[in-house]
């Protein structure tokens, strides 16, 4: 089954309203079979995204949060990930 891993961190404005608005991301996916796999919350942090990457292997991923040009942010500022960590997401794109 095709699996898209999606965070939604919500722990301030901005990211409450990006994580509102995948939820139609989330609506069409299960329109469409796709097992869609959420980090929520507090849940939003790089060991869970890591453990998720490791053991559930999605094919696509959308990472919600803040971030700058060598970070994408999770739940409460945390670093999900930064330079150097391209190894990890290496063919997690791909056609749904």
């Amino acid at each position: 089954m095709k699996k898209v891993l999606i965070t939604l961190p919500n722990h301030d404005i901005a990211t409450y309203y990006i994580s509102s608005w995948s939820k139609e991301i989330i609506k069409e996916a299960e329109k469409r079979n796709i097992s869609t796999l959420k980090l929520e919350g507090n849940k939003a942090n790089r060991k869970n995204l890591i453990s998720f990457l490791e053991k559930q292997d999605p094919g696509f991923i959308i990472l919600n949060g803040h971030g700058d040009e060598n970070s994408i942010y999770g739940y409460k500022e945390e670093v999900l990930i930064k330079v150097g960590d391209e190894e990890m997401l290496r063919n997690k794109l791909s056609t749904l």
